[in-house]
């Protein structure tokens, strides 16, 4: 449990470096999931994570984005690029990378791989006025997509 606390704080650490350039990009900041607003799977319905489910997103060198999921230890860092990188945590599958790529000024793609093949595709978008991250996953082999609402909040 301790090393556990110790990796996660460490990782915090390296994700909210500085700022540089992308100070104002609306994705940063810490989110709150809604499941009121949300569409979750039965793998992630309303009561399969006992603490409400945040994320933070932080950049810094302008180009380089770091997701934090505290409720399940994951560590996305990946640049906006088409690239892979690895995703880490302890729930994370074994080789899993992550790319991404911008849609327009409220939007991204998130593409996660395990050995090469696509395992799920994430959309995210910001609300214009930047209140809200909508998720919208799509794991391999399932024809309907999980929405996940955030709402952003402030300590």
């Amino acid at each position: 449990m301790y090393l556990r606390t110790l990796v996660l704080i460490i990782a915090a650490v390296v994700c909210l470096g500085t700022n540089g350039t992308a100070a104002d990009d609306s994705f940063l900041g810490r989110w709150k999931l809604n499941p009121e607003k949300s569409q979750l799977s039965a793998a992630t319905d309303k009561t399969a994570t006992p603490a409400p489910m945040t994320i933070q997103i932080t950049s810094w060198h302008g180009d380089d984005y770091c997701m934090l999921n505290p409720s399940d230890e994951s560590e996305l860092t990946f640049r906006l690029d088409r690239k892979d990188y690895p995703a880490k945590g302890p729930q994370i599958a074994e080789g899993m990378t992550v790319s991404g790529e911008r849609r327009g000024d409220f939007g991204i793609t998130l593409i996660h791989k395990v050995k090469g093949r696509t395992v799920q595709t994430d959309q995210w978008d910001v609300s214009s006025d930047g209140k809200t991250l909508t998720g919208t996953i799509t794991y391999a082999r399932q024809t309907t997509a999980e929405v996940r609402v955030f709402d952003r909040f402030h300590l």
